[in-house]
């Protein structure tokens, strides 16, 4: 009895948490709520958006994007889970996580484009 409150605190938590999930963009770059944090990437810091950044391929295999990004001198990823797709019905269309990381490698150059520094 003594487990059984603390397990549905965490549970409950989690189904909150839940309906907060996603990934969205703005001017100022690209947030990603996550299950367990969220997590702010400005468009400067962003190295690469990767379509499939999961396992992906096989049949049954989920697949997500992910995004490589530098802040401090230090490299880091962050796989956008809540885009993934399982490709268990392969059709014409691509698999919606990987449209999603094209929409946001556009934005990107669009913003590198807007935001591109005097060569020197």
């Amino acid at each position: 009895m003594a487990i059984f409150l603390p397990c549905s605190i965490l549970l409950w938590a989690g189904f909150v948490r839940s309906f907060m999930l996603g990934v969205s963009a703005d001017s100022d770059g690209v947030v990603a709520r996550l299950l367990l944090r969220t997590v702010k990437i400005r468009w400067a810091e962003i190295e690469s958006i990767s379509g499939s950044g999961g396992v992906g391929g096989a049949v049954g295999a989920a697949a997500a994007p992910a995004i490589a990004w530098k802040r401090s001198g230090k490299v880091r990823t962050t796989g956008l889970n809540v885009l993934g797709s399982y490709n268990l019905v392969r059709g014409k269309k691509k698999p919606l996580g990987e449209r999603d990381a094209e929409d946001l490698n556009a934005r990107l150059a669009r913003w590198r484009k807007e935001n591109a520094l005097p060569r020197a």
